[in-house]
């Protein structure tokens, strides 16, 4: 079976199987962090190509992009970059572009033209790991684009895996059916809010004293050197 294991940032990406046989595709500076991919994808502005820094080692972006040695699927093949592929979007856009979408075709993020490509290749099969869209503009902007995609490969009889992890495609209950579903669901959410916003506090506590501990050393090394500074004068 042709297989492709999509794979982002989010917690779920610690079910991928690396060693799998299937194609793995990731995304922006994951190079930076995984121990196998076969397609990299970086659909952004060569603007922000230029003036990034990876989220780990913190390499320059586009440094780390002109000695890869797999594909990196861009929006243009760059000179400096010899392993940069051209990303498809014409020829996507002339198979899957419909009129009610508009002016534009539907792909509002990475994981959108991921899918996309999967599917105008022909893949038999697609999961999707350590891809959520579930905060911010993510889940407002993004999850739209990958629940369509993947309900267009599911329609092109493709075979979709999706963590059980990652909120994509759950109901979590049938409207109408399972209103006293509704009224857990809702339960859980809120509890889950109030315990994460108690992380995120003391989060906010560790950094405001770890933040005040560096002031202390700061100063105190700056007292120091000053009373050095005098001692040697005598």
């Amino acid at each position: 079976m042709k297989s492709v294991v999509i794979v982002g940032y989010a917690y779920s990406i610690n079910e991928v199987d690396w060693k799998a046989d299937a194609e793995i595709w990731i995304m922006n500076d994951m190079y930076d962090f995984v121990p196998r991919y076969d397609r990299l994808f970086d659909i952004h502005s060569d603007e922000s190509i230029i003036n990034r820094v990876s989220r780990r080692e913190k390499l320059n972006h586009f440094e780390a992009l002109t000695v890869l040695d797999k594909p990196i699927y861009m929006q243009r093949v760059w000179s400096e970059i010899p392993n940069s592929v051209r990303f498809p979007l014409e020829e996507i856009k002339q198979k899957y572009y419909r009129e009610a979408m508009g002016d534009k075709i539907f792909l509002t993020c990475t994981a959108a033209h991921m899918i996309a490509l999967a599917i105008y290749e022909g893949f038999e099969e697609i999961t999707l790991l350590g891809i959520d869209e579930a905060i911010d503009t993510e889940y407002e902007i993004e999850m739209p684009s990958v629940l369509y995609w993947l309900g267009k490969a599911d329609g092109h009889g493709i075979n979709i895996n999706v963590s059980q992890c990652s909120p994509l495609l759950k109901g979590y209950f049938v409207y109408g059916y399972e209103d006293q579903e509704k009224k857990k669901v809702v339960t859980y959410i809120d509890g889950e809010i109030s315990r994460i916003e108690s992380i995120k506090q003391r989060a906010i506590q560790q950094q405001e004293f770890y933040f005040a501990e560096e002031n202390k050393s700061i100063g105190a090394a700056t007292i120091l050197e000053h009373l050095k500074k005098l001692f040697t004068e005598i």
